[in-house]
């Protein structure tokens, strides 16, 4: 299966599901804090999250910019452990 950016923001939409997270990144003219995204860049792409309404963002995975497949498998065992600890 090719992995798509596609299948990156369905299971980043997942994400922002499992943990009540904002949907949007822009409420207004200020950042959404909390919203999961997907950065993309440096031929790659990271899960980031915003922190504050300025638009400061975090690597969630503390991976930087990683191959599609790479961050989807990460991403996956992100949501396994989301799904869990929430029950």
């Amino acid at each position: 299966m090719r992995i798509t950016k596609r299948n990156l923001e369905l299971v980043t939409d997942r994400i922002n599901d499992l943990t009540a997270s904002p949907k949007i990144m822009f409420l207004g003219n200020e950042h959404n804090v909390g919203h999961y995204f997907i950065y993309y860049g440096n031929g790659g792409a990271q899960l980031c999250r915003v922190r504050s309404k300025a638009g400061t963002i975090s690597d969630v995975l503390r991976s930087g910019s990683i191959p599609k497949r790479d961050l989807y498998n990460r991403m996956q065992a992100f949501v396994t452990g989301l799904e869990v600890y929430h029950g």
